[in-house]
């Protein structure tokens, strides 16, 4: 969890990562990419028939629509593929599906977006959301490529594109 905004409530899921691999450590980046468009899609549709402990919580929550996607078993997955836990080959592998993981979220939102309407509060910071979303293109860019799949280093830098164009 990150500190957002006073009197909201994200809603929260993860993944767990070694759903995605063989018994060699073998990522399945399209599969991986398939359950994140589902799980968001899943967290936006219950945002509105939720319950939240206040109605300020509930307000804020269907006006900014926060949604939070993390994993597990990242540490076990890096064993799996034989790397150190500390190397760098391990930390560009998490990086790849980190980033992965988050551009595709955002594609996936500004996907439903364009069939429901942006949230509530979207315009009003849209330049800020804009720049953010940029950045995160840009470092995306520049994850190391060395112990990391070629699709997931590709599919996890088009993601951040992809978001960012839509």
């Amino acid at each position: 969890e990150f500190i957002f905004l006073d009197d909201t409530a994200c809603n929260l899921a993860s993944l767990n990562v070694l759903n995605f691999a063989d018994g060699n450590g073998r990522f399945a980046t399209a599969d991986f990419e398939q359950a994140v468009d589902t799980m968001i899609l899943a967290m936006e549709i219950i945002i509105d028939p939720a319950d939240y402990p206040t109605p300020r919580i509930a307000k804020n929550s269907h006006a900014l629509r926060p949604l939070g996607l993390g994993y597990a078993n990242l540490g076990a997955l890096i064993m799996l593929n034989g790397l150190a836990y500390d190397s760098d080959q391990g930390r560009n592998l998490c990086s790849a599906i980190t980033s992965l993981m988050c551009g595709r979220s955002y594609h996936r939102s500004a996907e439903i977006a364009g069939r429901m309407t942006p949230f509530a509060e979207y315009e009003k910071n849209r330049a800020v959301f804009l720049e953010v979303i940029g950045l995160h293109a840009e470092y995306g860019d520049r994850v190391p490529t060395d112990g990391v799949p070629a699709d997931l280093h590709s599919n996890a830098r088009e993601s951040w594109h992809q978001a960012l164009e839509l």
